[in-house]
């Protein structure tokens, strides 16, 4: 699918009144499962999907780089999350999103970045450009859960534990207009 690569599957699909579902009750992703259930709904007067998503185990940095192009993870994906909506264009849909989902990633580290080395030699880290392509942060856990509501979506509990630093984050990201209002505070330990 695109570029996500996925493995032994089972798939169940039904369609009935105008109404198309598809689940997903077995899944094989990037070393771990998931399973998923997706409506669409193309006899209402208004079309809506709705989609939920149960993944354990994925190794995150090859999944997140093939489904969104992003290479700054790594570690052990866990998520869950339920959204839908409903609209005539794809643009009604996006600014009618909703839902919410967590999301987690363990034993795992932010690649570009090296808060150890940053906190032992700045100069090094800032004025080497090769520096932070080969530096990275090791955590025990990043996590975090979210609300949808009409296309914006609002976090409030991000967390990261590493040996060296605590991270807290709550903010928003309004999709429809493409703009993101987050507060990251990080602490040393």
């Amino acid at each position: 699918v695109r570029k996500i690569k996925v493995g032994k599957s089972a798939l169940k699909v039904a369609l009935k009144d105008g109404r198309l579902t598809t689940e997903l009750t077995e899944m094989a992703l990037y070393n771990g499962n998931g399973k998923a259930k997706l409506t669409a709904d193309g006899a209402a007067r208004v079309p809506a999907v709705t989609a939920n998503f149960d993944l354990a185990g994925l190794q995150a940095n090859p999944a997140l780089s093939d489904a969104i192009g992003m290479d700054k993870l790594e570690g052990t994906l866990n998520a869950n999350m339920t959204l839908a909506a409903s609209g005539a264009s794809q643009r009604a849909m996006v600014s009618a999103l909703g839902g919410n989902g967590k999301v987690a990633f363990a034993n795992g580290a932010i690649r570009g970045i090296n808060v150890a080395a940053l906190v032992r030699n700045v100069q090094d880290v800032f004025l080497n450009p090769k520096a932070m392509e080969q530096q990275k942060t090791d955590f025990a856990e990043l996590s975090g859960t979210f609300t949808i509501k009409d296309g914006i979506a609002h976090n409030d509990d991000l967390s990261l534990q590493s040996p060296l630093l605590r991270v807290a984050g709550k903010g928003t990201v309004d999709i429809p207009k493409q703009t993101v209002n987050y507060r990251i505070e990080p602490k040393v330990v």
